[in-house]
């Protein structure tokens, strides 16, 4: 990643339900804080995990997810535009 290149950082409390994100051009790592058990695809099929501190999710790039979750935890989302990763 090239020096200055900008990151993206979002913390959020999510809520138990249903939740597709679209497919966008950037690497998004996600850290979660709390305990849920979640059903999910990150585009190399679905999944199934407990969620508790220390877990972490890699969503690639141009990629869209869902995640199902049975209960609410923190989250907090750290994100580079693949432009400005200097990827091509």
């Amino acid at each position: 990643m090239p020096v200055g290149a900008p990151l993206i950082m979002v913390r959020t409390r999510q809520p138990a339900g249903s939740f597709p994100d679209p497919p966008l051009p950037e690497i998004s790592l996600q850290f979660a804080k709390g305990t849920a058990r979640t059903a999910f695809d990150v585009g190399a099929g679905r999944g199934i995990c407990a969620i508790n501190a220390g877990r972490f999710c890699l969503a690639p790039p141009n990629t869209g997810c869902r995640y199902e979750i049975d209960g609410t935890f923190d989250l907090l989302v750290c994100s580079v535009p693949l432009a400005d990763a200097g990827w091509r």
